[in-house]
């Protein structure tokens, strides 16, 4: 299986693709606090198949991409959503954009 490590350092500014990006990965974790999504046209799937995703962060210049049945959205974990720092309960397609965040799989006590 492939893991992907460092994601916090990868310059995305210009990347107007990223469909796929990340599909079938098994990272639990994962920094997106670094991705700069502004250019970015497409995601369609880009967290397909991510089953392991347990914790992942998001940071004010992440933007979900598409609409629709293409929209970039998380995985639906096995608890049924998503959980930011605060506690709130989210579904996957209700994980905000431009907002800085952690979101987990389960929730923090």
């Amino acid at each position: 299986y492939l893991v992907v490590e460092n994601l916090n350092n990868w310059k995305t500014t210009a990347a107007t693709d990223m469909s796929y990006m990340f599909y079938s990965l098994q990272n639990t974790t994962m920094d997106l606090s670094g991705f700069n999504t502004k250019s970015c046209t497409n995601m369609i799937n880009m967290f397909a198949e991510m089953t392991s995703l347990e914790k992942i962060t998001l940071g004010s210049d992440f933007n979900f991409k598409g609409n629709g049945n293409t929209s970039c959205v998380l995985l639906t974990p096995a608890s049924g959503c998503w959980y930011n720092s605060s506690g709130q309960t989210l579904t996957p397609a209700n994980v905000p954009s431009l907002k800085a965040d952690t979101y987990y799989s389960t929730q923090q006590v």
